[in-house]
């Protein structure tokens, strides 16, 4: 079935606003003991517009394939810091002469 085919039909086109999730990137450091975060930049969500075609059978309204998607607002990711140091009390042994 194409929609785009119907001749007795209207047809117009309908634009709608979609949030994008941000992401979470984790950097290793020797700063922070192991399994410890710090939270270095919180993320943002972008933006992106969808439009639509929408198409009218007589009372009803169907919406359509996409037929444009672009991104307004890049998403800016979540950076957090991940400890790998393991404590050095645990792992150094006094030395005795």
């Amino acid at each position: 079935l194409y929609l785009d085919a119907n001749p007795y039909g209207g047809t117009n086109n309908k634009t709608v606003s979609e949030d994008i999730d941000f992401q979470t990137v984790y950097l290793p450091t020797s700063k922070l003991p192991e399994g410890q975060t710090r939270l270095v930049r919180e993320g943002e969500k972008g933006q992106r517009q969808i439009t639509y075609k929408v198409h009218r059978f007589g009372n009803e309204t169907l919406l359509g394939l996409p037929i444009s998607n672009s991104v307004t607002k890049e998403a800016k990711p979540r950076i957090m810091q991940i400890g790998v140091a393991k404590d050095l009390i645990d792992t150094v042994k006094p030395r005795v002469d």
